[in-house]
């Protein structure tokens, strides 16, 4: 079994969660000027002057990974291993409740590549990608400069598998639903929001949809002027 197959939830939660999903009715929208998110129907208001699709990081990173998946089942690109380890990764991340983003500062990612003179530290291979060795530090010796396949390689022996005995009852069903509601919208062939479409996001939807929230979101900035 690899590492993608191993992450499938048991059919049964599936199951539950699709009637779940059927059951939930979207937030009533109180304020007429509030959009949903695309990813979770989430209501937000419309005034900060700005284009804006979702209500969160964690939310935007769900919708990317649906579809990058989704892209890679479609051209065939599933069935690379480096792929695979990817995905899981990924995965991981979402259903742990989201990636923790740790921006480096120009200054320190310099003094690593100067350190590391430019080479993956494990293999010699041009590196590309600065790596956290124990924690979110930014301390230098915290830091290793790799390439991108060593980096995944790293990530991917992180993933430790976490029993049901491991997770309070809320947090199990919560982390259940995600990994359903993920395979759901992965495995669907029409894309079951907006947000989940590999072909056309980029393409269409993201712009347009951009485009309409910004004249929205300004139309409703002249009005409180006024």
């Amino acid at each position: 079994m690899s590492a993608f197959d191993g992450l499938k939830i048991v059919s049964d939660h599936k199951h539950l969660w699709q009637k779940k999903r059927k059951q939930r009715t979207k937030p009533p929208r109180r304020d007429p000027s509030a959009l949903p998110c695309l990813n979770c129907d989430r209501l937000l208001p419309r005034d900060r002057g700005h284009p804006y699709m979702f209500c969160s990081d964690r939310c935007s990173e769900f919708a990317r990974h649906i579809r990058y998946v989704r892209g890679c089942r479609l051209d065939g690109r599933i069935n690379q291993e480096r792929v695979q380890k990817a995905i899981a990764v990924e995965r991981g991340h979402i259903l742990a409740g989201g990636y923790s983003k740790r921006p480096i500062p120009k200054k320190r990612r310099d003094e690593v590549f100067a350190r590391d003179q430019g080479q993956c530290v494990r293999c010699g291979q041009p590196g590309t990608q600065i790596h956290h060795m124990r924690g979110p530090s930014n301390a230098l010796d915290n830091l290793q400069l790799l390439c991108q396949d060593c980096h995944l390689e790293e990530s991917s022996a992180r993933l430790v598998p976490i029993s049901d005995a491991d997770l309070a009852p809320a947090a199990r069903e919560a982390a259940y639903d995600r990994a359903a509601e993920l395979d759901e919208r992965i495995e669907v062939k029409k894309p079951l929001r907006q947000c989940d479409d590999y072909v056309n996001w980029d393409k269409k939807i993201r712009h347009r949809t951009a485009r309409e929230r910004s004249s929205a979101a300004l139309a409703v900035v002249h009005e409180k002027k006024e």
